[in-house]
């Protein structure tokens, strides 16, 4: 029993002994901040890097970049498919625009009084079909059906130059061709500035240019035939 009993001290000596060690060294080893070797560093020399399961052969994408429109246009100032639709009420006046102008320049050319009024029908009606013809192939790009035929404004005013001879017959041609060509040559204006076409920009470039022209001529002729009226 004594035996016993003396085993049984000393194995209680040694626990409170051990308590007593862990408890004094606990403060310390919390205290202690554990120093990590740059190469244990996540992502470094090997290892896995954020995000990334070990073995995975595809890494999560912490911050993926996102994927890119294919139907958007980044152009800055540019909405594509407004411009498109824009490109296409532009292609379909012009072209009823031109038809009218030529059909009536033919006419211009064979019924006006004044000499210089038929060169200028006869120049319009040369300019203005090609200028359709121009426009058809654009058309055809942007998918366009153009009118093969005058609209019920440009019928009205051929009917009405029909009716009409000698100086009154230069008047009217004269007056429509002034008025048509001044909204003709600011939508051609327009188009230059805004369209991401470039073979449309060409087409409303060269036509602007001579819309110019034959305004002024136009006018010019206009304003010498009232002229000789009120005499």
């Amino acid at each position: 029993m004594l035996k016993t009993a003396r085993i049984h001290g000393k194995s209680l000596a040694l626990a409170e002994g051990l308590a007593a060690i862990l408890c004094l060294g606990a403060p310390a080893a919390v205290a202690q901040s554990k120093y990590i070797p740059p190469a244990q560093l996540p992502g470094q020399n090997g290892s896995s890097p954020p995000g990334q399961v070990p073995g995975q052969t595809n890494p999560v994408q912490l911050d993926p970049t996102p994927a890119r429109c294919s139907t958007c246009d980044d152009s800055p100032g540019v909405n594509s498919n407004a411009q498109q639709m824009a490109d296409k009420i532009f292609v379909r006046k012009e072209s009823a625009s031109a038809l009218a102008e030529a059909q009536m320049g033919k006419l211009a050319s064979a019924r006006a009084v004044s000499s210089a009024v038929k060169e200028l029908g006869s120049v319009m009606a040369a300019e203005q079909s090609a200028l359709a013809a121009s426009l058809r192939q654009i058309a055809e790009s942007l998918l366009v059906m153009l009118p093969t035929q005058l609209d019920k404004k440009g019928q009205a005013e051929l009917s009405r130059l029909n009716g009409l001879v000698g100086s009154a017959f230069d008047a009217e041609y004269l007056r429509f061709l002034s008025k048509d060509l001044r909204v003709a040559q600011r939508d051609c204006g327009a188009e230059i500035n805004l369209t991401a076409n470039p073979g449309l920009r060409n087409v409303a470039a060269n036509a602007d240019t001579l819309l110019r022209q034959h305004l002024a001529t136009a006018q010019m002729l206009a304003k010498s035939q009232s002229a000789t009226a009120s005499k």
